[in-house]
């Protein structure tokens, strides 16, 4: 049997100002023009503990139906154990729809995030 060595990698996800590390990312499917877009879900991630985390995502689940609902470029980056991209998607016009998180300790200076699904119009693909 072929054993195949474990992938050391992460996702770097970037929305706004805001920078976040998520270790499984499913829904990053896109036909050749773009037009596909399904939900992007990010999952087993860790967040810095602050406001900024609250202005960007949790923001948009306490505005209500009647508020206007901000999007962004959310960009995830596929990154190696040197810190080096392999691949760069970016999905436009994106904002948060669920948010679950497990821990929310200011202790630690980290909030862990279990789950986190964005919904987006385009999906583009760089490397």
């Amino acid at each position: 049997m072929t054993e195949y060595p474990n992938p050391d990698y992460y996702f770097k996800v970037e929305y706004g100002k805001l920078e976040m590390s998520f270790l499984e990312i499913n829904g990053l499917d896109a036909t050749s023009n773009g037009t596909k877009a399904s939900n992007i879900e990010l999952r087993k991630g860790l967040c810095p503990n602050n406001s900024l985390f609250e202005s960007l995502i949790l923001s948009n689940f306490s505005r209500g139906l009647d508020k206007k609902i901000h999007v962004k470029t959310l960009k995830i980056t596929l990154m190696n154990t040197n810190r080096e991209a392999i691949r760069i998607w970016k999905c436009k016009d994106s904002y948060p729809i669920t948010c679950n998180i497990s821990n929310y300790e200011t202790e630690s200076g980290y909030c862990v995030i279990d789950r986190l699904i964005f919904v987006y119009t385009y999906l583009t693909r760089k490397l």
